[in-house]
């Protein structure tokens, strides 16, 4: 029997980075973080089948979150990789890492998605891709099953249980974590990645990554592209969309302050980024995907 020690209402961490560590210090400094404090649950849903292809590629600036496939086939898209949707992994986005779901034409696909905030945590959590036995996959998504339930309920007690169940998961991610992570990408596109993820935001161009990075651009553009498929402008366009989505989806954030905020910089660098990306404007797109979350509204109540 184990004890947490819940403090609530505790204030929200805005996370900048996360920290890059190896397998076992990633999983260390998870089991240090929950012997004194604890995960928010702060969105849960179950996505019986999707009837449409793609789930726009987005960002959650200050949230961690963890997505299950239990069936049905699908890609989890992690920008620069991607993992073909398998019953036994769960999937794990660290805040202000790009992300999006595309299901395979014709399958029942199904998904479940926690987002939670880890208040006092800034590492990396575990792995983006934590393979479970499959009786453990199944424990661990009838674990998210019931954080769902609690969560429509979404009174102060029901969110400390899904907090509680929360926890278990991790544990059980944390456990099944293997203990070797090969580096897909090499030291120079990690970093370049890296600062990207962090000062997106800062309008900053790709000469400042490159210098960061120590190389010049056309050199960091070569290597990145060869290893990614993709070159480090586009890369940083889509972290910026990213942004943008989550904002629209979540928020009733103004367009102005969402370009502003994004590194777009103007309304109108933004709004031709997004239509060239979607063929729509950020007010359509916010119109046709606002989410509707019962935590937000409980807490509005």
């Amino acid at each position: 029997m184990w004890f947490i020690a819940f403090v609530l209402k505790a204030p929200m961490q805005v996370i900048d980075h996360v920290v890059v560590g190896t397998p076992n210090l990633m999983m260390q400094n998870l089991l240090d973080y929950l012997k004194t404090r604890h995960p928010c649950v702060k969105f849960m849903k179950l996505n019986h089948d999707i009837d449409h292809s793609n789930t726009d590629e987005h960002l959650h600036s200050n949230l961690y979150q963890m997505t299950y496939c239990p069936s049905g086939g699908g890609y989890f898209r992690l920008p620069p990789q991607s993992f073909t949707t398998d019953s036994s992994c769960f999937y794990i986005v660290n805040p202000n890492e790009l992300h999006g779901l595309t299901s395979i034409e014709g399958s029942n696909f199904q998904n479940a998605t926690c987002r939670f905030e880890m208040p006092g945590f800034d590492e990396r959590l575990l792995r983006s891709e934590v393979r479970l036995e499959p009786h453990m996959a199944a424990k661990a998504y009838g674990l998210m099953c019931q954080i769902q339930s609690y969560v429509i309920v979404a009174d102060e007690q029901s969110l400390i249980r899904a907090n509680m169940l929360l926890v278990e998961i991790l544990l059980i991610l944390e456990q099944g974590c293997r203990q070797q992570e090969q580096e897909q990408f090499s030291p120079l596109v990690r970093q370049a990645i890296g600062y990207i993820t962090e000062h997106y935001q800062t309008g900053m161009g790709i000469n400042a990554v490159a210098q960061v990075c120590g190389v010049s651009a056309s050199h960091l553009s070569r290597v990145f592209h060869k290893e990614t498929g993709d070159t480090p402008l586009a890369y940083l366009h889509r972290v910026r969309l990213g942004y943008v989505v989550e904002q629209l989806f979540r928020t009733n954030m103004k367009i102005a302050d969402i370009a502003a905020a994004s590194g777009f910089e103007s309304t109108k660098n933004l709004n031709m980024a997004f239509r060239k990306a979607y063929q729509m404007t950020p007010t359509e797109f916010r119109s046709k995907h606002f989410e509707q979350n019962p935590i937000d509204q409980a807490q509005v109540e």
